[in-house]
């Protein structure tokens, strides 16, 4: 996350991804397809559990991406008097907030597994060592996209910015680490 003196969020991933909704929308429209096909032909039962199956997965895709284009992918301090966040979102509007309006500031800092393989390297992967940012404004809610991996004192910093600008926020700071799921 290469951040110079008026960026103050970056999201690794900023597109829309538009390659990966279109090889889903296909795939999903082929398996539809195939479906009602197949319902034709003599097993009916399959092909309409095929169809419905495909129905399911598109009404959760669109409904995802309704949900990731109010995501944030950059947040900026924008000069002026007072100074202003521009909050981007996925779908490229631009919303201004003031800092002393922000209420609540939770940073969530996301570990990948432990690898006991790793014989003295770093513990973590570093692509999994990311951090989220929500921040409340009234009764409006913002979350970012993960940024890219971070170093600890990289993200100290950045907390601490982030305290000084809002003091007036409550300030909350979670790690969370994602496991295999063995439960061992």
């Amino acid at each position: 996350m290469a951040i110079d003196e008026s960026i103050l969020w970056q999201a690794g991933n900023q597109g829309r991804n538009w390659l990966r909704w279109l090889v889903w929308t296909v795939v999903t429209a082929l398996a539809a397809y195939g479906g009602l096909l197949w319902s034709d032909s003599g097993e009916p039962v399959h092909g309409h559990l095929l169809a419905g199956g495909a129905a399911l997965v598109a009404v959760a895709g669109i409904g995802y991406r309704v949900w990731d284009r109010t995501r944030v992918v950059e947040i900026k301090l924008l000069d002026g008097s007072p100074p202003a966040l521009g909050i981007r979102t996925v779908s490229g509007r631009v919303d201004r907030v003031a800092p002393q309006d922000v209420t609540r500031l939770h940073m969530i800092c996301t570990y990948g597994p432990y690898d006991p393989d790793s014989h003295g390297e770093a513990d973590t992967r570093d692509s999994d060592n990311v951090l989220l940012l929500e921040l409340h404004h009234g009764r409006r809610r913002y979350r970012t996209r993960s940024t890219a991996y971070m170093r600890d004192a990289h993200r100290n910093e950045l907390w601490a910015a982030w305290q000084r600008l809002c003091p007036q926020a409550s300030a909350k700071r979670e790690t969370r680490f994602r496991t295999p799921g063995t439960n061992d």
